[in-house]
C-alpha cells in the first residue's frame, strides 16, 4: 500500500528551520509519492468501483471497505500536502497545490458520499476510520521515531477513538429517552437520562486519566502529532478563494450530540458544519435538537427529569473547564520550525513577533464563550 510505504519517509527526528533543505526534502517526497501512486493505482478501476457505490451497488465494495478507503485517501492527501513532518514554515505558506490524479479524482466521490465539501480530512476520515473493529490503529506517522513520540501519538488517538466508542451508548440512550417521553413513559425516560449521566461521567474520567503529561507528552505532541492533521490550503470557488482547515476537536460527534440534546446551538457555523461534519452526523444532531425535551418538561411532574438535565449540564461544564485547562498548555509548547498554528484553524499568524499566547488568545476566548453558553 502506497501510504504505508511513504509514511516512514515523511517524518524526521531532526527539526529543521533551513528553508532550502526543507524545500528539497518536500519536493523529493512528493516525487517519490507520485511515482508510487502512478505505479500502483489504476484510476479507471478505482472510479469504476466508486461509480458502483454512487449507484448503491455494493457487489465489489463493502461499506467497511469504503470507510477504510476514505481514511487511506484522506491521510494520503494530508501526507502529500505537508510532505515533511514536523510541519515547517515553507509548507505552511503554500496556499494551493496540485494533487496527483490518484489523490484528486476519487476525492469528490468521498465528498458526495459523506456529505462534506472540504478538501481536507476530518475527524471521521483521519481519526475514527483509522481504527479496525478490534480497536487497532492502522496508519501511524511516527513509526521510525523515538518510543516517547510513538506512544504519545498512539495514546492521543486512542483517547479520541475511545471517547467516540463510549458515545454509542449515550446516543442510544438519548434517542430512547426522547421517544419514551413522547410516548408518556416518564419512568423509562428518567432511567435513560440517568444512564446518559453515568456514561458521560465515565467519558470525562477517561479524559482526565489519559490527557496528561505521563500519557501524552506536551514536548512532542504539537510537532509530531497535531501538525499532520492541519491543512491551510484552498481553491477558487465561484470567483472566491476558499481556504479549508484541518481536523479539530470540535468535529467530535459526542459533544455536538450532547449540545443538541440540551437544546444548544452548534459550536461550529453552518458553513463549517457542511465543510467538515458528515451529513449523517449533522442530521443526527439536528434531529436531537428539534426533538429536545427540555422546553417541554412539566413544572410539577418532571422535576426529576429537570435535575437529570441539570446534571448533564454540570458535567459538560466540568468537561469544558478541564479541556480548556489541559489543552492550552499543549498548544503553547515551543515549535520554532513553524508558524503558530492549530490543526483546526490553520496558521494563526506569520508574524514572528507575535507570541503563542497572543496567537491562541482568540481560541481561548472561544472556549471560554462555549463554557458560558453551556447552561
Amino acid at each position: 500500500m502506497v501510504l504505508l510505504k511513504v509514511l516512514p519517509q515523511l517524518t524526521t527526528a531532526t527539526l529543521s528551520s533551513d528553508d532550502t533543505a526543507n524545500h528539497e526534502r518536500r519536493e523529493n517526497f512528493r516525487v517519490a509519492m507520485r511515482t508510487l501512486l502512478g505505479e500502483n493505482i489504476h484510476i479507471a478501476s478505482v472510479t469504476k468501483l466508486l461509480d458502483e457505490v454512487e449507484a448503491d451497488e455494493w457487489v465489489h465494495f463493502s461499506r467497511d471497505a469504503l470507510n477504510g478507503f476514505y481514511c487511506c485517501l484522506a491521510l494520503s492527501r494530508h501526507a502529500y500536502r505537508w510532505a515533511l513532518m514536523p510541519v515547517v514554515k515553507i509548507a505552511q505558506l503554500e496556499k494551493e497545490i496540485r494533487f496527483p490524479p490518484e489523490l484528486a479524482v476519487p476525492w469528490p466521490y468521498m465528498q458526495r458520499y459523506f456529505g462534506v465539501v472540504a478538501d481536507s480530512g476530518n475527524h471521521t476520515s483521519n481519526v475514527l476510520s483509522n481504527f479496525t473493529e478490534g480497536g487497532e490503529r492502522m496508519f501511524k506517522f511516527n513509526s521510525t521515531l523515538s518510543p516517547s513520540i510513538q506512544s504519545t501519538e498512539e495514546a492521543f488517538f486512542k483517547l479520541l477513538y475511545n471517547v467516540e466508542a463510549m458515545g454509542f451508548d449515550i446516543y442510544y440512550d438519548m434517542v430512547i429517552a426522547i421517544v419514551s417521553y413522547q410516548n408518556g413513559k416518564r419512568d423509562s425516560c428518567l432511567r435513560r437520562m440517568r444512564s446518559i449521566s453515568d456514561s458521560l461521567k465515565r467519558v470525562i474520567q477517561l479524559f482526565h486519566q489519559q490527557m496528561k503529561e505521563s500519557r501524552i507528552s506536551r514536548r512532542v505532541w504539537l510537532s509530531y502529532v497535531q501538525g499532520f492533521h492541519g491543512w491551510g490550503l484552498g481553491r477558487w470557488i465561484k470567483n472566491e478563494f476558499v481556504q479549508f482547515n484541518g481536523v479539530s476537536g470540535n468535529h467530535i460527534l459526542l459533544f455536538q450530540a450532547l449540545d443538541a440534546f440540551l437544546g444548544m446551538e452548534p459550536y461550529l457555523s453552518n458553513e463549517d458544519m457542511v465543510r467538515y461534519i458528515p451529513s449523517g452526523q449533522r442530521s443526527f444532531c439536528r434531529s436531537l435538537k428539534e426533538q429536545c425535551l427540555r422546553g417541554h418538561l412539566d413544572e410539577d411532574k418532571d422535576l426529576e427529569l429537570k435535575e437529570e438535565f441539570n446534571a448533564i449540564v454540570r458535567q459538560m461544564k466540568q468537561y469544558r473547564v478541564a479541556h480548556r485547562t489541559r489543552v492550552m498548555p499543549y498548544l503553547k509548547q515551543p515549535a520554532p520550525e513553524r508558524f503558530h498554528m492549530t490543526a483546526g484553524k490553520s496558521v494563526l499568524t506569520t508574524d514572528l513577533n507575535v507570541s503563542i499566547e497572543e496567537a491562541i488568545e482568540p481560541l481561548d476566548h472561544m472556549l471560554a464563550t462555549r463554557l458560558k453558553e453551556t447552561i
